[in-house]
This record gives structure tokens, C-alpha cells and sequence, in this order.
């Protein structure tokens, strides 16, 4: 895990697992097949909360968007947000999974709840993870630090992703982040949809990205009636 590959980093120490590892969002799998795979970047203060991706606004926009176009469900105005409908094993959702590019937070704000104090005792990881997040298409970096954070991300994440392509799901980066870490892991490019927005800022629901969801749920739909 990415937690124990920083603890034994002489730059950040064991104590990074006892900081950091109760912050830790794990990989959530319904309870049937896997056939789509979302891929979101990294936990924020909600999904810290609750322990599982898309557990904040964005998860309700998610959830909402699915239950409208991919099963035609428009009677269920205020949804639970998509990670918690995983955790409580919804019966629409038994055949999704999703996961971050990065299990532990990338941003300081959201350990504002949980572990406020840890971002500045580790400066230069979370410094790191600012980097990685405001470029994370770079292959090459120019800080040592930078390029050995980036490289225990990608190596966890590959790992991860790894694991879940048989029998082959739909795999849906969400964003630009989650974009960059599947073309970095090298996963065969026709298994996924490279052009779906985070749905975070409501932009699952704004007209211009109205194409590329209606796709991604026409996509969805056939891959979980196959």
C-alpha cells in the first residue's frame, strides 16, 4: 500500500502511518461482477468522513445522473451520494467499483476535520502531492521528492488497477488526474473513456458536458445489461 511504501521513505518515516493511515479511503466494490470501474483522484473532507469515494456533493450528482439515464429512476429526487450507496450494497450499483488514483488525500483541506496538524508536520509530502495534482501528466519531475511521491502513487495505484481487469470492466477516469494516472499505468486505452469531467462543481449536470455523460451512461447501460 502506498501508506507503507511513505513510512518506509527515510524522508517522511514510520510515523506517516499512524498520521496519515486513519485518513486512508479504501477501493469500494459492489456485490456482483465487476463491469464499470470508476477512477476518481484523490479522498476529500467527505469522503474522509464516511471512508469511501464520492461520499460529498459530487457523489450525489453522480448518483443522480446514473439513476436518471443509466436506469431511468427520476422518482428519487434527493439520492444518497454514490460512495455511500456502495457502502450500503444498493442493489443498482452491484456491479460498479470505484477507486482514487491516490487513497490518502492529496490536499491539505481535506484533513481539516480528521488530522489537521498532519499537512505541516509533513511539508514536503504534501507539497509533493500539490505538484502532482497541478501537473499530473508529467512523466519526468525536477524535484527528487516530487519524482519519488509520484512514483509511490503511480506503482499503488497500477497495482490496484491491476486487479480489477478481469473479466474487463468499463473503466471511466473522472477528470484530468485520473486521466493521466490510467495513460501512466499503461492499461490498454480501449477500456476506458477518456474524457469524462469530475463530476465535482456540478459539471456531471452542466449542458456543455451534456454529450460526453449521455455517451458514458449509453456506454454503462450496455456493458451492465450484457
Amino acid at each position: 500500500m502506498l501508506i507503507d511504501a511513505l513510512a518506509a521513505d527515510d524522508h517522511f518515516g514510520s510515523a506517516v502511518r499512524d498520521d496519515l493511515g486513519p485518513c486512508r479511503v479504501p477501493d469500494i466494490f459492489g456485490f456482483d461482477e465487476l463491469r464499470v470501474l470508476f477512477i476518481a483522484e484523490s479522498p476529500h473532507t467527505d469522503e474522509v468522513r464516511f471512508g469511501a469515494p464520492f461520499s460529498g456533493r459530487s457523489g450525489r450528482d453522480m448518483t443522480r445522473v446514473l439513476l436518471d439515464r443509466v436506469f431511468d429512476r427520476k422518482d428519487i429526487p434527493e439520492p444518497a451520494p454514490f460512495g455511500r450507496c456502495m457502502q450500503f450494497q444498493s442493489r443498482f450499483f452491484r456491479h460498479f467499483g470505484v477507486m482514487n488514483v491516490c487513497n490518502l488525500p492529496l490536499q491539505e483541506a481535506a484533513l481539516k476535520e480528521k488530522a489537521a496538524d498532519v499537512p505541516a508536520k509533513y511539508r514536503n509530502l504534501f507539497d509533493a502531492f500539490k505538484t502532482i495534482r497541478g501537473n499530473p501528466t508529467a512523466v519526468q519531475r525536477q524535484s527528487q521528492t516530487v519524482a519519488r511521491v509520484d512514483s509511490m502513487i503511480l506503482e499503488d495505484f497500477t497495482r490496484r488497477l491491476r486487479s480489477c481487469l478481469e473479466p474487463g470492466p468499463l473503466i471511466i477516469p473522472c477528470g484530468n488526474m485520473a486521466r493521466a494516472f490510467v495513460d501512466k499505468s499503461d492499461v490498454d486505452p480501449d477500456h476506458y473513456l477518456n474524457r469524462v469531467p469530475h463530476p465535482s462543481y456540478g459539471q456531471w449536470l452542466q449542458s456543455n458536458h451534456g454529450d460526453t455523460i449521455n455517451d458514458m451512461c449509453r456506454r454503462i447501460r450496455e456493458r451492465i445489461e450484457a
